[in-house]
């Protein structure tokens, strides 16, 4: 891995491959002054060479709900033994709602990638093959912006026949042309029927698909940003 710092560049392989490792490999690479409270500390940016992915993240527990056609918070006994958990099942036309920021990692202007997590519960035998309509209605913009019309993000999935499986939909690319850190990201999570991408069954509780997370896949090129609001 290579990092750069502003016009100072360091093959951290070399450095491995002279034996020096741990603090002494560390004190080679460190650009600071002597009054530093860390002494290993690089001040200044650091730029990562190769780019990496992580999640961020929406989970059940940041839910808000318009009070009508909320989602179902249920018992959810995983394996059909041991311990029980509460879990939002979603019947058709349930929905929630949420925020979420990107993080100040954000390689600037990527593209997002959006999905979500959820299981059948026990109910994977008898909904095999059937298709659960996750729909996203979303408008994000960077601070200091004006957040526009809401776009759709279709992530509908198959149950794949295997109970409590832990299932992650598709990722759907959303632009990321014009974004930045701390972009925030106005969500409506909830399942419908456009004519053939709903076909799970049950209708009864129990015997609903379960949510568990929603997430959006980002690239990261920095550890953080050099400045508070300003990357």
């Amino acid at each position: 891995m290579l990092f750069t710092r502003r016009g100072v560049l360091t093959k951290l392989g070399a450095l491995l491959a002279a034996g020096l490792f741990g603090k002494q490999a560390l004190a080679a690479v460190t650009t600071g002054g002597a009054g530093s409270a860390n002494p290993y500390h690089v001040p200044g940016d650091l730029i990562y060479d190769n780019t990496y992915w992580d999640d961020c993240r929406l989970v059940p527990g940041g839910f808000r709900f318009a009070g009508a056609s909320d989602p179902t918070l249920v018992d959810w006994q995983p394996g059909g033994s041991g311990a029980t958990f509460k879990v939002y099942e979603f019947g058709k036309n349930d929905e929630a709602f949420g925020t979420a920021q990107l993080s100040h990692r954000y390689k600037l202007g990527t593209d997002l990638y959006f999905h979500a997590h959820w299981t059948p519960g026990p109910n994977g035998a008898a909904e095999n093959g059937n298709l659960v309509g996750w729909k996203i209605d979303y408008s994000i913009i960077s601070f200091g912006g004006t957040f526009v019309a809401s776009s759709t993000v279709d992530l509908s999935d198959a149950c794949q026949g295997t109970a409590h499986e832990n299932l992650i939909t598709p990722d759907v690319q959303v632009s990321g042309t014009g974004l930045g850190i701390s972009s925030i990201a106005a969500i409506r999570i909830y399942r419908s029927d456009t004519g053939a991408d709903d076909t799970w069954s049950g209708t009864a509780t129990g015997s609903l698909p379960l949510l568990l997370e929603f997430d959006i896949h980002f690239e990261i090129d920095e550890p953080g940003s050099s400045d508070r609001v300003v990357k």
